[in-house]
């Protein structure tokens, strides 16, 4: 299973470029968790999230990330330098040091490669993506725990 980060009907969601159109594999604690369940249960809509609305600027993540700012300060998430935008750099750094080759990262980040090689093939398959996002492993419930505590 991946999240489908597409364009579709709904001028509110929106790619920055043609790369940005993707699967990225959903790792394994979030299934885990019970995310197919919820998915399982959506309104027709199909949106993963249908509840989160779009901001004044017409993106979901506006909201979505004005809420983010407001509950990670209720536990001292990192301080003010972090926001939301900051798990895109942890991912980055996180599938660096599960040696991710960089065509892979690139892949589920949406960037675009300009190497001659790139041209060539459909790219890595979500397979061999969901392979790599297998190999991370966060303390979810230390993280969980240190969220109720405080720290």
């Amino acid at each position: 299973m991946g999240f489908d980060i597409n364009r579709s009907e709904d001028k509110n969601k929106k790619v920055k470029t043609d790369t940005s159109l993707r699967q990225v594999p959903v790792h394994q604690t979030l299934i885990a968790m019970g995310l197919l369940e919820h998915q399982a249960n959506l309104p027709s809509e199909n949106r993963l999230f249908h509840d989160v609305s779009s901001g004044k600027n017409g993106f979901y993540s506006q909201n979505f990330s004005k809420w983010w700012g407001r509950y990670g300060k209720t536990f001292n998430f990192g301080g003010d330098k972090k926001v939301f935008h900051s798990f895109r750099h942890l991912f980055t750094d996180t599938m660096r040091n599960v040696k991710a080759p960089d065509y892979v990262l690139k892949a589920m980040l949406g960037h675009s490669d300009k190497s001659a090689t790139s041209k060539y093939g459909h790219g890595a398959s979500l397979a061999v993506r969901q392979s790599y996002v297998d190999k991370v492993h966060f303390d979810v419930v230390a993280l969980n725990n240190a969220r109720g505590s405080g720290e």
